[in-house]
């Protein structure tokens, strides 16, 4: 075996016995190449090697890191009866989930929140006052219903970061991810065709679908690689696709993400079988490992992929700052937003938009990452230890929201009410399938610094869960 592949296994092994944690800091090439009397280069290549396995990343300007390890099962979730299309029936419980959030006598581990001690909220605070002082005439007055060209300018960079070009003038301003995706199934949902979901799906997309009285079909997912293609393939056979709804990195509850070679492959289906892609990425930025795919509207050259996302994940919920690249639905959007509200706040656009400018944005999201890794790694061996036999948490590979399979006789939704009683709040299956599947699964997460009273949290959800069991 060379220098450099025994460097290698030593640190890779070090990383599996977990010696060396997520967001630790390997030793610089220079300290590594003289402590273990070896040249640079042996270094570099032994890094090299540990990047192609996804053990360690590199972050410009700073060095070498333990990368996140995701759960080497990829489970897959197939509702039975998923190809046979639908109206939406079931009854949402996510705005009662929403309401539990300010609540201080819950623990709340349901809603995909992130806690305010993760966020730049001290940086929020000074911008805003400072715009209150210098920029008054801007937030009392009517603002442009495309949004504020200072925000679009700065998502014109961001955009580029995700691998996309897009021309200034196709970008509108929307309150959060939520009103993004109203105002893009409102545009390509038809009535003789059937809207393509992935399965489990955030409880948003398939509300406002419900409200469209649209058609959709659940395709099924898997748990680290996403979007099943084969399954959609067939879908596409069998019934006429309008559009396809799909989260491809970090999918709310699930959490997986989809590959280069899945986008790519994802979007010659919507090609060869004439449908919209409907791309929600407001997990973007929330992916452990540094190492990411591109957006999949990096890839689209027909305008066949509308981009919705927003900064309610990364930056601060309550700003509700999103925004969508439709392109030639541009001034269609525009309309039904001036239709509706006449446009976005100005305030929340100018501070998202002096934030961006003082380019500390991925900074805080490498430090909010860290965090959510530990939180999620954490979660996951307290479920596991806690909770009876046949529990299974899947790890996510980015976000806070663990997405868990109880035992068969075990309802998430009488979990939920059971845990209610006892002051903490968790997300049931059901809220996530267009049928009202996965009533033996939970959705628990935790979007800040991992403390005593989650662990605590997780051990009463545990015993609550087993005698639900007996």
């Amino acid at each position: 075996m060379s220098l450099y592949q025994t460097l290698a296994t030593q640190i890779e092994s070090m990383i599996v016995n977990r010696s060396l944690l997520y967001g630790d800091k390997l030793p610089s090439v220079r300290s590594l190449s003289k402590s273990r009397g070896v040249s640079s280069t042996t270094v570099l290549e032994a890094f090299r090697v540990l990047e192609s396995r996804d053990l360690i990343e590199a972050r410009p300007r700073s060095g070498y890191y333990v990368a996140f390890r995701p759960d080497p099962a990829n489970h897959r979730m197939a509702p039975p009866g998923w190809l046979d299309p639908g109206i939406i029936l079931g009854s949402d419980t996510m705005p009662q989930i929403l309401r539990e959030v300010g609540n201080e006598k819950l623990l709340n581990l349901s809603a995909a929140n992130p806690d305010p001690e993760v966020l730049p909220v001290d940086t929020l605070g000074r911008i805003t006052r400072q715009i209150l002082r210098t920029n008054s005439g801007s937030i009392t007055s009517y603002g442009d219903p495309q949004g504020m060209f200072a925000l679009r300018r700065r998502i014109v960079d961001l955009m580029l970061n995700r691998g996309v070009a897009v021309n200034i003038n196709d970008i509108v301003i929307t309150n959060g991810c939520q009103d993004a995706l109203f105002l893009t199934f409102e545009h390509v949902a038809l009535k003789k065709a059937v809207v393509a979901l992935e399965t489990p799906c955030y409880p948003g997309a398939l509300q406002v679908l419900k409200h469209l009285r649209q058609e959709v079909i659940e395709i099924p997912s898997r748990s680290a690689s996403g979007l099943d293609l084969e399954a959609l393939r067939t879908a596409a056979q069998t019934h006429k696709l309008s559009a396809c709804y799909v989260m491809p990195r970090c999918s709310n509850p699930l959490g997986s993400s989809m590959s280069v070679e899945s986008l790519k492959a994802l979007y010659e289906l919507a090609c060869e079988f004439d449908f919209m892609l409907v791309e929600d990425d407001t997990n973007w930025g929330l992916k452990f490992n540094a190492n990411d795919a591109p957006s999949l509207k990096s890839f689209d050259k027909e305008q066949r992929v509308i981009y919705c996302s927003s900064f309610s994940k990364s930056i601060a919920p309550a700003l509700r700052v999103g925004w969508i690249i439709a392109e030639r639905a541009t001034e269609q959007i525009i309309d039904s937003k001036y239709t509706i509200d006449m446009g976005c706040a100005t305030l929340p656009q100018l501070t998202v938009a002096k934030y961006l400018a003082e380019r500390r944005f991925h900074k805080d999201l490498i430090k909010m990452r860290a965090a959510h890794a530990d939180a999620v790694q954490k979660l996951t061996a307290s479920i596991t230890t806690c909770f009876p036999d046949g529990t299974l948490p899947m790890l996510p590979t980015g976000g806070f929201t663990v997405w868990t399979r109880l035992p068969a006789s075990v309802s998430g939704t009488i979990l939920r009410d059971r845990a209610l009683e006892a002051n903490i709040s968790i997300a049931p299956g059901k809220t996530f399938s267009a049928k009202g599947q996965y009533d033996n699964y939970l959705r628990v997460g935790w979007g800040g610094y991992w403390n005593e009273a989650v662990g605590n949290g997780v051990k009463v959800l545990g015993d609550l869960c087993k005698k639900l069991l007996k």
